[in-house]
């Protein structure tokens, strides 16, 4: 396995220093994911944030996501941030996205806004996430 991931990294490596957004996305993955031998994680943020900044959603959404639960301690926790990269990916569709946003909306860290939580909730249970519908039943 480790082998099969070495050679993945070394093919995104090449692509994303060509600028290619899902390499970039994909190199930043596998480097922020600590049972990777080659475990780097500030390498792994700064590949995401160079596909995130070309509008790949993926990484807009997983750049807001490390942010705001502060996953592994790979970044510290800056919700302002995260409430960014997730407004982005949410604006593009994606349904984790909207709903980690409806979750910094709702919870008043960066103030609270009700009516946006209660925006990227419903966003987010029309795309089927359970954890929104339940959000919404309460």
């Amino acid at each position: 396995m480790e082998r099969n991931q070495d050679e993945a990294a070394q093919i995104w490596r090449e692509l994303a220093q060509t600028g290619e957004p899902t390499a970039q996305y994909g190199l930043g993955v596998l480097l922020t994911d600590n049972e990777y031998a080659g475990y780097n994680p500030d390498e792994g943020v700064e590949w995401l944030r160079k596909s995130a900044e070309q509008d790949f959603t993926s990484a807009q959404m997983t750049l807001g996501v490390l942010y705001y639960r502060e996953l592994d301690g790979i970044v510290k926790q800056d919700l302002q941030e995260a409430r960014s990269w997730l407004h982005k990916a949410a604006e593009q569709g994606d349904r984790i996205a909207q709903y980690y946003l409806a979750e910094i909306y709702s919870e008043g860290n960066t103030p609270a806004d009700l009516v946006e939580a209660f925006k990227w909730y419903k966003e987010s249970s029309d795309a089927n996430v359970l954890q929104a519908h339940q959000k919404l039943a309460h």
